[in-house]
């Protein structure tokens, strides 16, 4: 989601590895979308090469951030592999996805559409997302 430049996030306390904000003013001249002016998308690129958008739920105090795969599929940054799977299957049971376990650390997950196919890794010693592929 964008928000303005100079709007203080929760995670700029907490280094995380891979962030970066997409520039709206650099975004919105290339596209010809004024309304970009002045906003930043937090971004986290993995190590498989793919970006996704880094979204926060929550307030200053307490937040959750979150990453958004596609769709409706928006899983936990901070968790363990099992819980952040009881949330994707939750949300694949209301938007006819699907989530199935692969082994001890990943998540598998589709979409609606043909390009809604990834695979989520979680380190559980760590209690966070490592990577999506």
């Amino acid at each position: 989601m964008w928000i303005e430049k100079d709007t203080p996030e929760p995670f700029d306390q907490q280094p995380i590895d891979g962030l970066f904000y997409l520039d709206g003013d650099v975004v919105g001249r290339r596209f010809n979308r004024n309304w970009m002016d002045g906003y930043k998308l937090p971004m986290i690129a993995f190590p498989s090469g793919d970006s996704f958008e880094l979204w926060i739920s929550g307030n200053d105090q307490e937040y959750t951030a979150v990453i958004h795969i596609f769709g409706e599929m928006n899983l936990p940054l901070f968790d363990q592999r099992d819980n952040a799977y009881e949330y994707a299957v939750s949300i694949s049971s209301q938007c006819g996805y699907l989530a199935e376990k692969i082994g001890e650390y990943l998540i598998e997950v589709w979409g609606c559409d043909t390009s809604e196919h990834y695979r989520i890794t979680y380190d559980n010693d760590q209690g966070h997302m490592i990577d999506v592929e």
